[in-house]
């Protein structure tokens, strides 16, 4: 079974290629798709919502818990898919845009959700 190796030589390659499964695509009990990844020998993840709430907007055990998922099967968090840049000008109608998870956002909003993304990429 993966036991990241290949998402780590990826990085020693100078590669931005990386194959992860995101397990929101399957629901949002990640260990389902964590369940998938181990099973195909897929060796990262790519995390955006679990249990409905997007990972940006999830406090610090949460993010551990996440973490400790994917290292319970050998796998690695590749990369935080959010929708960072969904936001519309205060004031403007939004029309259908999928959020993942996260609550429709101003660029102020988007501005501290950046730097809080920057802070949770470290912590998985």
């Amino acid at each position: 079974m993966p036991d990241g190796a290949a998402c780590r030589a990826a990085d020693s390659e100078r590669s931005v290629r990386r194959l992860a499964i995101n397990p929101d695509e399957l629901g949002q009990d990640p260990s389902l798709g964590v369940a998938l990844a181990h099973e195909l020998g897929v060796p990262c993840i790519e995390l955006r919502t679990a249990y409905s709430k997007n990972i940006l907007l999830m406090d610090d055990e949460e993010i551990r818990a996440l973490g400790r998922l994917a290292r319970r099967e050998n796998l690695q968090v590749a990369a935080i898919a959010s929708p960072l840049f969904k936001w519309c000008d205060p004031g403007t109608p939004i029309g259908h845009v999928d959020r993942f998870g996260s609550p429709p956002t101003s660029v102020e909003t988007s501005d501290r959700v950046i730097s809080r993304g920057r802070s949770r990429s470290h912590r998985s």
